[in-house]
């Protein structure tokens, strides 16, 4: 079905450049019109943010601040976002920076981390690349803090020119050979108790250890000189072929796989041009004709964070839970109410194959059709088990529909394809409402009836086929 409206293309660019929104907002959107829809997302520096947990108020009784308690606290910051592309940017580079908890086992190091693909999600690409070299959190991930001068340690200097630039094939062994020699000494300085420093802000800082780096001449795809890590980097991106490697990543990842040769070209040509702007290439992407194709609509294999955060923000469930109030007003232990309100959206995630913080490699994830298998189809659909089925679960029927009176099952069915934003067709939605039908107890309560409708209703929906596209 063709993006022929201006409510689906708002609503297409909203799944895209976020995590999609409730009817409202995209009511809000469409009447403000796409051309400032798109403004409005891209210029997020602009859109204050709400108030956010105090994540240092998290940690646990030794002081430490365990890195699943991050990942929950990171999961509802993108549920309660007002910046939702700054988010997804976040996320992307989070996946294209596979740094992973599994490692680094510190928290504290892991919010700084976050905070700096937060900060520099739009920058311009060397910003954000330098940035994230000389993050202590990635130093300590690949190991450049052993990187010593006679010593040289090569695992950061190849994922930087495998993963993070140019891709595979572009380089010889030579190349991270001598890239690791240049950025012998790049380190960062550990406080003595780097929890309790991070606790008063103070957090460890990228230094450059001069007696530790290599001063000798290095030949690095074809520069030669008394080269350094910055220089290593600007070699990179003189590449063209790095242009073209994070374009299509980034194409790949908001408009659709496999990008056509000739998109390739122009993006990467939009890309250099712009000196590497990651702003001015989405603004080119979010433009393009190509966005709003029947190839583009649909077409992108939710992730686990698409599913889980799209849902919980279509409901508005950040609203519904209020966990900042909470926070502030509850003298209860705040890391039980965040694993309480936050912890069966983690493990449904977590179950659908992507841990936040846990990427399997430093490659981040498969992604794509990887994502949907028998297992995670089975976690999708029993997330309406999550959403309705506990008692006094966070959505029930009035907070969905309100007051209104439905006629049928299938009435129901309509309303919930609206509220999720889930394009079924007519048949299916048929079908959806007359199994509901044979699985309702006529004789409950007029609020338990309604209720488990909802419940029996979403796991269909959240399991079907057309659910699974954004």
């Amino acid at each position: 079905m063709a993006l022929d409206t201006e409510r689906k293309k708002v609503a297409h660019l909203l799944r895209r450049a976020g995590f999609g929104a409730g009817i409202s907002r995209i009511d809000y959107f469409t009447e403000l019109g796409l051309d400032a829809t798109l403004e409005h997302l891209l210029d997020y520096e602009q859109v204050a943010e709400g108030p956010e947990i105090d994540v240092y108020e998290l940690t646990n009784n030794n002081g430490n601040l365990p890195a699943p308690i991050v990942s929950g606290w990171w999961l509802h910051r993108m549920m309660v976002t007002k910046r939702p592309l700054q988010a997804k940017l976040s996320l992307f580079w989070h996946d294209h920076f596979g740094c992973s908890a599994e490692k680094v086992q510190n928290g504290y190091l892991l919010v700084q981390h976050i905070r700096l693909l937060n900060r520099h999600a739009s920058s311009d690409f060397r910003t954000l690349l330098l940035a994230v070299a000389q993050d202590p959190t990635m130093l300590r991930f690949l190991d450049n803090n052993v990187n010593v001068s006679g010593k040289p340690n090569e695992n950061f200097a190849r994922e930087l020119m495998e993963l993070f630039t140019m891709g595979i094939g572009n380089y010889t062994e030579k190349d991270v050979q001598e890239a690791a020699r240049a950025l012998t000494g790049w380190s960062f300085q550990r406080p003595n108790r780097i929890q309790a420093a991070l606790r008063n802000k103070v957090e460890p800082e990228f230094i450059f250890r001069e007696n530790q780096h290599d001063k000798g001449i290095k030949t690095f795809l074809g520069v030669s000189g008394n080269l350094g890590g910055e220089d290593v980097i600007d070699i990179l991106l003189d590449q063209p072929v790095t242009a073209r490697y994070i374009a299509t990543k980034l194409w790949s990842w908001f408009v659709y796989e496999n990008p056509e040769e000739a998109v390739v070209d122009r993006i990467a040509s939009v890309f250099l041009g712009s000196g590497y702007s990651v702003k001015a290439l989405l603004r080119h992407m979010f433009t393009s004709e190509e966005f709003y194709s029947a190839r583009a609509e649909r077409a992108l294999y939710k992730s686990p964070a698409d599913f889980v955060v799209g849902i919980c923000r279509s409901v508005d469930l950040p609203g519904v839970l209020d966990l900042v109030s909470i926070f502030q007003d509850s003298e209860k232990e705040k890391r039980q109410l965040l694993r309480g309100a936050v912890g069966g959206m983690m493990g449904s995630m977590q179950n659908m194959g992507q841990f936040l913080l846990y990427p399997p490699t430093v490659a981040g994830w498969d992604g794509g059709a990887a994502w949907v298998n028998s297992a995670t189809m089975l976690e999708r659909i029993k997330f309406a088990d999550t959403m309705f089925q506990k008692r006094n679960g966070p959505i029930n029927w009035n907070y969905l529909v309100g007051n209104r009176r439905f006629e049928s099952v299938r009435e129901v069915v309509d309303r919930l394809c609206e509220v999720f934003d889930a394009q079924l067709p007519a048949a299916k939605k048929e079908i959806v409402a007359t199994h509901v039908e044979g699985l309702l107890d006529l004789t409950r309560g007029e609020e338990q009836y309604r209720q488990e409708m909802l419940h029996q209703a979403s796991r269909l929906i959240f399991g079907s086929p057309e659910f699974q596209f954004c």
